[in-house]
């Protein structure tokens, strides 16, 4: 039969053993904050980081005034948040396109795909349009580290928090890198940034959730659960 706890990496299990409600609590706090908030996702390697990341993304995806926008840890990570979100708030005039080239802000068009575009401030314009809008912007980041694409990233963030623009940052990690990022000169602003952990699972949860699926007494479930060492989903 196919497996419903889903082990493969990142992908959400048709059953989420989420007892605690996190996912939705995270969500609501989002959706009630009236300033930009960032939160770290963090635990040990295996504890469901990637998995907890994707289920509150899928969720937030269903809201029509969300416009969540999901970034890979690499060079300028602001040019590709500003180029994502530029399409999918139409905000450029190519939207027959496949690649937007340049989109027009005020009236002056400025080149996407030129090195020497300053997209913090294009950036900022655009989360502008979608405060008027009464919608906000969710950045999801998997597993962060300390490189210099993500401390200009987030000190561009704290800059749009201080204009009180909406926008929201979720980023995964291991706690040691997550510290290492939140105690850099300048960045120690992040040390304000909510912490969610990803702990191993209850052994009386992981039972009861083996016994019903696979109909199977509590002894055979207890041995099953005692296999997965707390990582049940």
């Amino acid at each position: 039969m196919n497996n419903p706890f889903n082990p493969t990496f990142g992908e959400i299990p048709k059953i989420f053993l989420d007892t605690d409600t996190r996912i939705n609590d995270l969500i609501s706090k989002i959706k009630i904050s009236d300033f930009a908030r960032s939160f770290f996702i963090t635990g040990v390697r295996g504890s469901g980081k990637t998995v907890f990341l994707n289920a509150v993304a899928q969720k937030l995806d269903q809201d029509d005034n969300c416009y969540r926008i999901n970034l890979i840890n690499k060079d300028n990570l602001v040019a590709s948040l500003t180029k994502k979100l530029a399409i999918k708030t139409e905000f450029a005039f190519q939207k027959a396109l496949n690649n937007v080239n340049s989109i027009t802000v005020k009236g002056i068009n400025i080149d996407l795909n030129s090195s020497e575009t300053e997209y913090d401030i294009v950036l900022e314009k655009i989360l502008e349009k979608v405060k008027r809008q009464n919608k906000y912007v969710v950045v999801t980041i998997d597993e962060i580290t300390n490189t210099e694409a993500v401390r200009e990233f987030a000190q561009v963030f704290n800059e749009l928090k201080g204009d009180n623009l909406p926008i929201f940052v979720l980023m995964t990690g291991l706690p040691d890198l997550i510290l290492d990022i939140q105690t850099q000169n300048k960045l120690t602003f992040l040390l304000r940034s909510e912490k969610i952990h990803t702990l191993s699972l209850k052994n009386a949860d992981i039972i009861a959730a083996y016994s019903s699926v696979f109909n199977c007494s509590l002894s055979v479930a207890s041995c099953m659960a005692k296999m997965t060492g707390g990582h049940g989903k």
